[in-house]
């Protein structure tokens, strides 16, 4: 799933990343969606 998300990504955006540079990313933008992790982080739960 991951190689087709990286296909998917070069047709979306013109250029081809490997698979592990996309990781931190998309780990990054889940964590920074999760409403519940966020919220704790700044109450410091």
């Amino acid at each position: 799933m991951l190689q087709q998300y990286a296909a998917l990504y070069a047709e979306a955006y013109g250029r081809e990343e490997s698979v592990t540079e996309l990781i931190p990313a998309m780990l990054a933008a889940f964590l920074e969606s999760d409403r519940s992790f966020v919220r704790s982080r700044s109450t410091g739960k």
